[in-house]
């Protein structure tokens, strides 16, 4: 563990090059998938990312899913849809971004997603700005509404 900022990173059972985990605040709906370590069983919603599909996915017993709008051309009107049909059949939706900027990474959560999936983290600094953009004031710089963000985009 190290200490970035007051947010804790481990990058035990994370690939990738500057790629970490974070622990902020309360456990989430992943954090509370695998009571006692048991295996979670998800599924990316690649060739139909519809609500059907989310709805499909839930009734065959997965329990995550994940949206890609890193290497698919997945706009915001597709991520809102499946998220608020994520959030509907209470299955946890990951949204992989396109970049560690901070306006698309709190607007995926404003969708609706339950965590986010940032590509290419090269440096402490990148998954502190990643992390700050998606958690509000003190831990972050997420805003709400008319109030001002804070983060550098």
């Amino acid at each position: 563990m190290r200490n970035l900022g007051g947010l804790r990173t481990s990058r035990s059972g994370v690939r990738g090059k500057g790629a970490s985990a974070v622990e902020v605040g309360t456990p989430n709906a992943l954090e509370k998938l695998a009571p006692g370590r048991e295996a979670a069983i998800g599924a990316t919603l690649y060739e139909h990312p519809t609500p059907g599909a989310v709805w499909a996915y839930r009734q065959a017993g997965l329990n995550w899913l994940w949206l890609d709008t890193e290497h698919m051309p997945n706009d915001d009107a597709t991520v809102r849809g499946v998220a608020e049909a994520a959030l509907h059949f209470e299955i946890p939706l990951l949204v992989r971004v396109r970049d560690v900027r901070a306006a698309p990474l709190s607007r995926m959560l404003d969708f609706g997603a339950s965590g986010i999936i940032v590509p290419r983290v090269e440096s402490a600094e990148e998954a502190l700005l990643a992390v700050r953009a998606c958690h509000y004031p003190p831990h972050g710089c997420r805003g709400i509404g008319l109030l001002p963000r804070f983060c550098p985009d």
